[in-house]
This record gives structure tokens, sequence and C-alpha cells, in this order.
């Protein structure tokens, strides 16, 4: 019974994961469909930020709900971990499909609007012209959408979510009765 309700909480939270993984690579689709300067848009990165971090603690607590035994930390953890591990790799595999495989050019035109933006921003701050053209080259040097970049993005955002997530464990889990 014990083996049968975990197995059951795991794949709930794995498919939360893989939902939330198709709704992020949707939304990465549309963008390069319809807008694709959308994806260098700073508020972009913090929506899908917040929707993935909004999704995983809706879907650990979703979990939470479908165990019938004790809901421990370890469990709260797990099911969070496993929300944000599937989805963001489905989207991380989904970006470096498109801009690697695809359409590589979309990926040179991002790179020429992050540039763009870059320079922008540094010459608001007053950043000088030697500075700038160093964090120019430097972003040019470096492709972003490479499979070493897109994996070590992955592990950067993981690190941060799953700081979060032990937190929000501790909002989930149950104690143990004594």
């Amino acid at each position: 019974m014990n083996e049968q309700t975990s197995t059951s909480f795991k794949k709930l939270a794995s498919q939360f994961g893989i939902g939330l993984g198709i709704l992020l690579s949707l939304i990465t689709v549309l963008s390069y469909v319809f807008y694709l300067e959308l994806i260098t848009k700073w508020w972009m990165n913090i929506f899908s930020f917040l929707l993935v971090l909004t999704v995983a603690i809706i879907g650990s607590y979703k979990c939470k709900k479908a165990y019938s035994g004790i809901y421990t930390y370890k469990k709260a953890f797990t099911s969070y971990f496993i929300i944000v591990l599937i989805s963001t790799t489905i989207a991380t595999f989904t970006n470096y499909l498109i801009f690697n495989i695809v359409d590589p050019e979309a990926a040179d035109f991002l790179l020429d609007k992050t540039i763009e933006m870059t320079r922008s921003f540094m010459e608001n701050f007053g950043v000088s012209e030697e500075d700038i053209n160093k964090s120019v080259q430097a972003l040019k040097q470096e492709n972003q959408f490479s499979l070493k970049n897109q994996i070590l993005g992955l592990f950067s955002n993981l690190v941060i979510y799953i700081l979060i997530g032990l937190l929000v464990s501790l909002g989930l889990r149950e104690k143990k009765e004594n």
C-alpha cells in the first residue's frame, strides 16, 4: 500500500512536470512563430520563472492531497523537484531543438537583439565604450543556445528552484504523528 501511494504521488508530480514542460515549450514555439523578439524580453523570463514556481507549488500541494499517508518533508520536496526537473528539461530541450536544429538563424537574430539590449543598458549606466565592446565581444563568442550553455542554464535554474523548493517543502510537509 505504501509503495503504491508513493508511486502515485510521483506519477502525479510527473504529470504536472510534463504538462508544465509542454506549456513552457508551447510558449517558446508561439514566441518563435509570432514574435521572436519576445524571447529576449526580461519580463518574459520573470513570467516563465513565476509560472514554473507556481505550478510546482500547486502541483506539490495536489500531490499532498492525493497522498494517503503522512506527507513528509522528503515527499514534499520530491514532488516539487520532479515537477521542476521534468518541466525545465523539456523546455531546455525545446530551446535547443529550435535554435540549433530547426532554425539556427533565429539564434543569430536573438543574439543581435541581446547585443542591442546589452549595449543600450550599459550606455544608460555610463559604462565606458571599451567595457561595452568587451561585453559585446564576449556575447558574440559564446553561443547561448549551444548544448553546453543550455545544460549550464538548466542546472543554474535548477539550483535556484531547489533553494526555493527547500522552503516550499517546509510549508507542505506534515509532521509525523508520535
